[in-house]
């Protein structure tokens, strides 16, 4: 059974940037909301914690500025520790959509505007009395074989959570 429970923790800004081979290039600026607390998940889950998160992205095509494509999305994340407890270290999963204003990407097709936004994301709090992470993050963008061609785009990223 899920339930949705109280809020607590503090909202963050996602600053990152990033590439991939050497045909992309991407900046992704991103909100993520309260902790949502008391939502119960299966035991096999283990006990993550739950955000929800929005983001603007842009990913142009490398020595192109004409082409490109930004990207609106929303994504519930979940959140585990899995070392340290003064400087903890993170793994973060996410799945949701995005919004495309456009359909290609330099070589990629992707066909539909609605596309699915995966994360995957390391994350380190560097210092024991700030909040504030750095974070490595693989995030990949595609319509999961809604309609052809759906070729995708996948991001590798370093970024930085700022508390507030």
């Amino acid at each position: 059974m899920m339930s949705l429970g109280s809020v607590a923790h503090s909202k963050e800004l996602h600053f990152s940037t990033g590439a991939w081979e050497d045909q992309f290039r991407a900046g992704r600026l991103a909100l993520r909301s309260d902790e949502i607390n008391q939502w119960e998940m299966p035991s096999w889950l283990g006990s993550p914690k739950l955000f929800i998160e929005g983001s603007v992205n842009r990913i142009r095509v490398k020595g192109d500025k004409e082409s490109g494509l930004t990207a609106l999305g929303l994504s519930p994340v979940l959140q585990w520790r899995v070392l340290g407890d003064e400087r903890p270290l993170y793994i973060e999963a996410g799945i949701g959509g995005a919004l495309i204003d456009s359909v290609t990407a330099g070589p990629r097709e992707l066909s539909t505007h609605y596309q699915f936004e995966d994360l995957l994301r390391l994350s380190w709090q560097f210092s024991d009395n700030s909040e504030s992470r750095l974070f490595l993050m693989m995030a990949h963008y595609s319509n999961a074989g809604i309609k052809s061609p759906n070729m995708g785009v996948n991001l590798v990223q370093l970024g930085f959570t700022l508390s507030f």
